[in-house]
């Protein structure tokens, strides 16, 4: 068994054990610090757990990362580290021109957004 420390910027870390993944029916099975087991209805549970990394600018204090999935869908994390805030957007179609077009897009909440 592994030990996983989950931080992304719209969580909080979790410290779990990883129990096993059933990559067909997109399930993860996880025990908490009490060993407590629970099953994931769905991995579908986390709105971006089928995004992959594409692009990232992080040559100045704000930084861009940029995410699309297999059917062209996509969103755009924005950091400004002196902040320390994430904001993001997302769309269906046209990454490239969204990447090209990252400084004047429009970003909000991860709440909002998703």
């Amino acid at each position: 068994m592994a030990e996983l420390y989950t931080k992304l910027p719209y969580m909080t870390p979790v410290k779990a054990i990883l129990i096993g993944y059933d990559g067909v029916n997109m399930q993860v099975i996880r025990s908490d610090s009490s060993g407590v087991l629970s099953v994931n209805a769905s991995v579908s549970e986390d709105p971006l757990i089928l995004y992959k990394a594409a692009d990232i600018d992080i040559a100045a204090d704000t930084k861009y990362y940029g995410f699309i999935d297999k059917d062209g869908n996509w969103y755009i994390m924005r950091e400004i580290t002196t902040a320390g805030s994430f904001r993001f957007c997302k769309g269906t179609s046209a990454y490239t021109t969204a990447w090209t077009a990252k400084t004047s897009q429009s970003y909000d909440y991860f709440y909002t957004i998703f």
